[in-house]
């Protein structure tokens, strides 16, 4: 709210925008430490968590063709045209 304020009620800017980027700074150290730390609490009964997605079988159609496999980068289903 403060750093609305004096951006758009009280037109600084700068002071606005000094503010906005102490937030980020904050809101990324915050981040960094969750992520350090949750590798610490997973889900796996020895404290690790899962790395990889198990690999999905591929199974093709006889008739509409197309297959599904995951995305390498974020282990969600993709449908693959047979074009």
């Amino acid at each position: 709210m403060l750093l609305y304020q004096q951006g758009f009620r009280y037109f600084n800017m700068g002071y606005a925008s000094a503010m906005a980027m102490l937030l980020l700074a904050v809101a990324l150290a915050v981040t960094l430490l969750i992520v350090r730390n949750s590798r610490r609490f997973g889900a796996l009964p020895g404290g690790g968590a899962v790395d990889a997605a198990p690999p999905l079988r591929s199974r093709r159609r006889s008739s509409g063709g197309g297959s599904r496999s995951r995305c390498a980068a974020s282990g969600f289903l993709i449908a693959v045209a047979d074009h």
